[in-house]
This record gives structure tokens, C-alpha cells and sequence, in this order.
């Protein structure tokens, strides 16, 4: 047993820290966060350039506070310390790197040496940044000026336009050809569905080929083959059928109703006395 009160010293409360953050986060915390910083991490667009390297240097800043893996049981020889924070010269470069490469293109015009700290590089990004804002303001503006402007120089719609080419040139409406068959024209049938060569009724010299095979044939369905009155004719009859069917049925039931007996039975109410009851 320990003897007299504990020592509480500055290396112990570090310890206990220390214990205390790998609860929660892995040993390799500082260096995964160091990778982030440096290759993962890109400039958002709706995200100013300096709201931006705020929140750089925030991330940059949580590196120290991170737990290492030198500090674990994986070590070799040759780890080094990861929870080492970014130098300003470093997180300029970084911070440069992670920005559109038009915004790079630009900076690079004007200098001709790498960045030396992030408070002197945000002058420089942020009158790029409103240069490129005013280019895409222009465009969106000649954008929509165009979407408004009528090919025509009339009220009418602009004209469609071609997939491939993209002319404002007029989709060619595609040619119909006219059908007609002159032996179904002479001797019946529907003329304007095919011509006189591909005809399957009639042969050329106007006898009526044979059934088409796949095809039911017209004498079974009559009210197909005439059509006109006769198909009238030919719905009426069978109309009248179907009424003549209903007729004898109700016959048939009237008939059996007026042959079966009726069953009277003797019943005693205790209210009214004896009461028949009569069951069809």
C-alpha cells in the first residue's frame, strides 16, 4: 500500500491526459489529422477565402492536442512525432494548394516566390477571389442575356436544335409516303394500308389468295367480315338472343316456384294462442 499522501505533479496531470484522450481517439490521431490537412482538404465555393484560412488554422492548431503514435507501443527507431503543428510558411503552401488552380494560375503570375505566412497570402487570394467572382457574375449575366434573345428577332419560340451539330437550324419533319394498292381498290378491301406489290389478298390477276396463315377466317366472325349495316344486323341478333335466354330462364323459375308444396305448421304463441306457420 502506498504510504503518505500522492504526489500530484505536472507529469501526472499530462499522463492522465493523455490516458484520457486515447478513450476516445486512436493513437495515430496528430498524423492522420496532418494527412487531412494536407491532402484531403479543399476549398468549398461558397466558403470565403477567409473564413477559409480561419478554419485552417483551427484544424492546424488541434495537431498538438492529438494523440501520436511515438508516444505508443508501435514505435520503432525511426517514428518521428506527429502532433508537430504546421509551420506558416508550410500551411501557406498547403492552403495555396487546396485552391482552384485558376486561383494558383493567378498567384503565380504576380509572384514569383512561394508564400511566406497565411496573413500574407490572404491579401493576394482575396483580390483574386473577387476578380473570379466578377468574371462568373459577367457570364451568368451573358448567359441569361442569350436564353432571352429570339434567333428569329419575332415573338416565336426559339427553333429546335440539332444534338450533334447544335445549328439553330429546324428539325427536317421526316417524309411520308403515300400507300395505295389498286387491286384491293378494285375489288375491295383497304386500299391506302399497303401497295399494289406487297398486297396478300389479291393476286394479280384478282383472284383472292388463300388465308393468311396465323390469321382466323372471316366466316367465323361474321360481324368482322361485312361490317356496314350487316355488322349491325349481326349485334342486334345476337342482342335478341340473349333476351330470349333471360325470358326462359324466369319461365323456368316461375315453373319451379309454383311446384314446390307448402308445409303448414300447427304453432302455439303464448300471447296470442295457436298460430299456423306456413313454409314454402
Amino acid at each position: 500500500m502506498y504510504q503518505g499522501p500522492r504526489m500530484r505533479t505536472w507529469k501526472s496531470l499530462t499522463d492522465c491526459i493523455e490516458l484520457h484522450k486515447l478513450t476516445v481517439l486512436p493513437t495515430d490521431a496528430a498524423e492522420k489529422q496532418r494527412f487531412y490537412v494536407q491532402q484531403v482538404v479543399r476549398k468549398p465555393q461558397r466558403v470565403t477565402i477567409r473564413q477559409y484560412m480561419s478554419r485552417m488554422g483551427v484544424l492546424n492548431d488541434y495537431i498538438a492536442h492529438l494523440p501520436s503514435i511515438y508516444y505508443s507501443s508501435k514505435t520503432v527507431a525511426s517514428t518521428v512525432k506527429g502532433n508537430v503543428i504546421f509551420g506558416d510558411g508550410e500551411l501557406a503552401s498547403i492552403i495555396l494548394a487546396s485552391t482552384p488552380q485558376t486561383w494558383q494560375n493567378q498567384h503565380n503570375l504576380t509572384h514569383s516566390t512561394v508564400p511566406e505566412s497565411p496573413r500574407a497570402l490572404l491579401p493576394d487570394l482575396e483580390n483574386i477571389e473577387r476578380v473570379m467572382n466578377e468574371r462568373y457574375a459577367e457570364k451568368q449575366k451573358t448567359k441569361g442575356k442569350s436564353k432571352e434573345a429570339k434567333p428569329d428577332g419575332g415573338g416565336n419560340p426559339s427553333p429546335k436544335k440539332r444534338s450533334s451539330g447544335g445549328s439553330s437550324e429546324r428539325v427536317p419533319k421526316k417524309v411520308r409516303f403515300e400507300k395505295f394498292c389498286q387491286r384491293c381498290k378494285t375489288h375491295g378491301g383497304p386500299h391506302q394500308t399497303h401497295n399494289t406489290n406487297d398486297c396478300r389478298k389479291y393476286d394479280k390477276d384478282g383472284k383472292p389468295l388463300g388465308e393468311t396463315p396465323g390469321k382466323p377466317s372471316d366466316a367465323k366472325k361474321p360481324h368482322k367480315k361485312f361490317g356496314g349495316d350487316k355488322q349491325m344486323a349481326y349485334m342486334t341478333a345476337m342482342f335478341e338472343s340473349f333476351q330470349k335466354g333471360l325470358r326462359n330462364k324466369r319461365r323456368v323459375r316461375s315453373a319451379r316456384s309454383a311446384m314446390t308444396p307448402l308445409l303448414v305448421i300447427p304453432t302455439v304463441n303464448r300471447n296470442f294462442g295457436p298460430v299456423t306457420r306456413v313454409l314454402v
